[in-house]
């Protein structure tokens, strides 16, 4: 079973933290298995500018280039172990970037799906 939450706070880090603690309340995970995970669509398609080839997250003061949003990433899958499931982490246009990020996820997060749709 799948649902869906919509971000109603300032920040991602905080809908992280209601997420996991609700599911900590809930007690339904154990440290062998994780039977509620975490998963978000990034929609980076709609944030990212093509002209100058970078991603704006959160307005002006906030544009990443490749490398930096795919640290971007790599900061939320070590701050967030339930997060199992990243949805359309890079624009459509950006090949180089999803070869790149497809290659960190395979090499140091096995457990992260990327979903393209």
């Amino acid at each position: 079973m799948d649902g869906s939450f919509y971000n109603a706070f300032e920040s991602m880090n905080e809908s992280f933290k209601l997420l996991e603690d609700s599911i900590s309340a809930a007690g339904v995970n154990s440290d062998e298995v994780k039977y509620v995970t975490i998963g978000f669509n990034a929609d980076a398609h709609n944030w990212f500018l093509d002209d100058q080839n970078k991603y704006e997250w959160d307005g002006p003061k906030t544009q990443f280039e490749i490398d930096g949003l795919i640290e971007f990433y790599e900061k939320l899958i070590a701050d967030h172990p339930l997060l199992e499931l990243i949805e359309d982490p890079m624009a459509s246009v950006d090949v180089e970037g999803y070869k790149k990020f497809i290659e960190k996820v395979k090499t140091d997060h096995k457990h992260i799906n990327i979903v393209i749709s």
